[in-house]
């Protein structure tokens, strides 16, 4: 019978051991017992023994999928990373799960005969570089499967987590900044209702999301001590809410705000600022076509964006440039947000930041150019 390892040895996998006088891992072979000396890094000694006891410990390998010991990726993820996302006590926002279910989809087409504990560092690497052309991607499944590492880890599955033991990719944002310029040159060529769009996300800095959801009856009268009454508009930024109260703002309506939201009050009932009469009208109002609309006069964040980049791409401002290069929609924040600050004022309590950081990151590529006059004449 083997001797008991020690206790901070006891979650080390099966013939790998930790030699204190060197500081180094080693290895035993299960059939010839010979070591073999390895590495001084935990995680990645403790991978590259999992694997080798797979392909080496193919007995036991049965024995544990016999007893239920093996589960694998393909089960464990439907059966117990989805339903702790879809129940976790802040409840997730219904298109980051549909996210979380697409990439999980993925994962389980790859990874899915994998057993939970023998995933390794360079099984994890293999599967990301599918997506090393697009390194958003690659990180975006590197969170979630580090994310479903640590779950395991915290069923006691396993000891590690291999996705985090991979590399994240660098992102270099290619996106070019909206001019005021060409902001005004894309509002002039705009349809009325995605003029009011952009106006509404330039003045207040909420973002395409927030600009879709806002009704009329966000708009509150409350009475101000020592002033009166005063109009507010109340918005919840759904993206932050759940970091704390930065994301729930109280807008003053000023005679700028007042005035665009009077322009959104036209011949059209609906409850919502940015609106339009579709080209289809439905048999009845409450009849909608999309699932993600709630009245058919609403218009979706995706179509603002679509139109906005179809305006953009008719007009040829940036057609020197790729498509993912080209300024979306959302730049009007970002816009918004340099121009408000350029002219003294401070706009991370309203573009709902939570740190002066990312306020910070919005300015950069506006900075205003100081021109330094310098004359050809002598003296």
């Amino acid at each position: 019978m083997a001797r008991p390892r020690k206790k901070g040895f006891r979650d080390l996998p099966p013939n790998l051991i930790y030699d204190s006088y060197t500081g180094f891992y080693r290895y035993r072979h299960p059939e010839t017992k010979k070591y073999k000396q390895m590495t001084k890094n935990k995680s990645k000694a403790v991978a590259a023994a999992k694997q080798l006891n797979s392909m080496l410990m193919t007995g036991q390998d049965l024995v544990a999928e016999v007893l239920g010991g093996g589960q694998r990726l393909k089960t464990f993820i439907p059966e117990v990373v989805l339903p702790f996302f879809e129940k976790k006590e802040k409840a997730l926002a219904e298109k980051t799960l549909k996210a979380y279910r697409q990439q999980a989809g993925v994962i389980v087409d790859g990874l899915g005969h994998c057993k939970v504990s023998d995933v390794t560092v360079l099984q994890v690497d293999e599967f990301l570089r599918q997506f090393e052309q697009t390194p958003n991607t690659l990180n975006k499944y590197r969170g979630f499967l580090g994310q479903i590492f640590k779950l395991a880890m915290a069923k006691g599955l396993r000891a590690d987590n291999p996705a985090l033991a991979t590399l994240k990719e660098t992102v270099r944002k290619k996106r070019q900044r909206l001019t005021w310029d060409n902001y005004q040159t894309i509002f002039q060529a705009a349809p009325p209702w995605l003029q009011h769009a952009m106006t509404l996300s330039f003045i207040t800095l909420q973002r395409v999301n927030e600009v879709a959801r806002m009704q009329f009856t966000d708009v509150k009268v409350e009475n101000m001590p020592h002033i009166g009454a005063v109009e507010f508009l109340y918005v919840i930024q759904q993206k932050t809410k759940k970091h704390g109260n930065a994301a729930f703002l109280k807008i003053e309506v000023n005679p700028e705000l007042k005035q665009l939201i009077t322009q959104c009050r036209d011949d059209i009932a609906s409850p919502y600022l940015i609106h339009r009469r579709p080209s289809k009208m439905p048999r009845h109002e409450k009849r909608v076509s999309m699932k993600t609309k709630h009245h058919y006069t609403q218009v979706t964040p995706e179509y603002i964006s679509k139109e906005f980049s179809k305006v953009r791409d008719e007009l040829k401002l940036y057609e020197n440039l790729d498509l993912n290069a080209r300024p979306t929609f959302h730049e009007i924040r970002s816009l918004g947000i340099a121009l408000k600050e350029n002219q003294g004022h401070d706009a991370q309590a309203l573009a709902g930041h939570t740190n002066r950081h990312m306020t910070d990151h919005y300015k950069q590529g506006h900075d205003v150019v100081q021109w330094t006059c310098v004359s050809l004449n002598k003296g």
